[in-house]
């Protein structure tokens, strides 16, 4: 038979080396859906950054902020002289001015006052004049509404395209599990393809908490990852309640540009507050998809107690609780029951012309040719080898301790 070239009837590459198409598949599936799971990483960290920068922006610009505590400091402390008072004969604000004036070295008048322009210089350069990260980009305080809801919005925008395009990448991988544990009929077994499969795509999860072998059972802080959702509300929410707070403000420095920014920060709230809910969703349908598919290739998994955070974690002073071991393996069984000897396995080797055939061994699905070195016991066992085309290939393998079997099918050599 002659051999296919994939590259002439459109097959689309993978970074893979693998040549069976069945892994070759699996492959791309968990790169897509590895690909999607890093992008709302970054824009989860990106609109956490965004968040943060903003509430340092607030809490400059308050009236409680250090740049604006320093100069009233300082200004207390040219008005009333302090450097002249005698300790304990004032009020407790003007005796922490003369404190600080003493600490400071203020001796006369004009020290105060060097201090004060220092400290409105200072205000001027870094509180009242911002400045954007990376882009180097100035712009006034009151500003910050607009451009920070702006930014959230985008940010926002984006992640619910990401989360978006996650979720449906994660309903076709889920379904590549499903089918492959349907094909294999290997539930309850840690070391089936289809358990592979899923905890490689478990194991790419940074903000979600999918259940696994090692823990399985939910626990209230697996979530709080969804918190972060809370940031960009919060961040926007605070500088529109400031700004209108301060609105009679606005509309004496420019009355034209207030009005319209207030309205501007109220519909960026809107929007961020709408796709926040949005992405919320979608985290909650993907976590129910998580456990549903667990559940299905591995029913057993929820009879079993898992173990205490304390015991997880090996805490010298935590003691294991009886039948709470985590146990991974091919079927599994009560952790209680004493282990039992491992049958000694005999290296197999099957191959087929062409390459890419599905092999069964009593009826159990094991991979794909050319499968090189698969263990199994000694004894009788039925071999079916099945690939698109071509009839299906059966044998009767009798296999002998300590002896590798070499199988080449369609051409009946063993």
């Amino acid at each position: 038979m002659e051999q296919v070239n994939n590259s002439s009837i459109g097959v689309p590459k993978c970074d893979s080396p693998i040549i069976p198409i069945d892994d070759y598949e699996v492959t791309c599936y968990t790169n897509a859906f590895v690909a999607s799971s890093n992008r709302v990483r970054y824009v989860i960290v990106a609109i956490t950054i965004a968040s943060i920068l903003v509430f340092v922006g607030y809490r400059n610009s308050s009236s409680e902020g250090w740049a604006n505590s320093r100069l009233r400091l300082a200004r207390m402390a040219l008005n009333n002289q302090v450097w002249l008072l005698k300790p304990g004969k004032t009020t407790d604000k003007i005796e922490n001015a003369r404190r600080w004036a003493e600490i400071k070295g203020i001796r006369n008048i004009d020290d105060a006052r060097d201090q004060v322009r220092l400290f409105d210089q200072e205000r001027l350069d870094h509180v009242l004049q911002l400045q954007m990260p990376i882009l180097g980009i100035r712009f006034d305080v009151n500003d910050l509404g607009f451009l920070g809801g702006t930014a959230l919005a985008v940010l926002m925008l984006m992640l619910s395209f990401a989360i978006s395009r996650q979720h449906e990448n994660l309903f076709l991988s889920l379904w590549k599990v499903r089918s492959i544990c349907d094909r294999e009929g290997r539930k309850d077994d840690g070391q089936s393809k289809a358990n592979l499969v899923y905890h490689t795509l478990a194991m790419a999860q940074h903000f979600n908490k999918p259940p696994t072998l090692a823990r399985w059972e939910r626990q209230p802080w697996n979530n709080l990852s969804r918190l972060l959702l809370l940031l960009p509300i919060s961040a926007q929410g605070l500088m529109l309640w400031n700004d209108w707070q301060t609105r009679e403000v606005g509309r004496m420095l420019n009355a034209y540009w207030a009005s319209r920014t207030l309205f501007l920060e109220a519909t960026y709230f809107g929007v961020v507050l709408f796709l926040a809910i949005y992405c919320y969703i979608y985290m909650r349908v993907s976590d129910r998809r998580w456990r549903k598919i667990f559940r299905y290739i591995n029913p057993k998994r929820y009879e079993e107690r898992q173990p205490r955070w304390s015991q997880w974690v090996g805490l010298p002073w935590a003691k294991l609780r009886r039948g709470s071991e985590v146990v991974i393996k091919g079927n599994v069984a009560p952790s209680a029951s004493p282990p039992q000897p491992a049958a000694e396995l005999v290296p197999v080797s099957i191959e087929s012309e062409p390459a890419g055939a599905d092999v069964y061994l009593d009826g159990a699905f094991v991979g794909s040719t050319p499968l090189i070195g698969y263990g199994i016991s000694a004894g009788e066992h039925a071999l079916d080898v099945e690939r698109a085309g071509l009839p299906k290939w059966t044998r009767k393998l009798l296999i002998r301790a300590n002896v590798p079997t070499h199988v080449r099918a369609y051409d009946g050599t063993v």
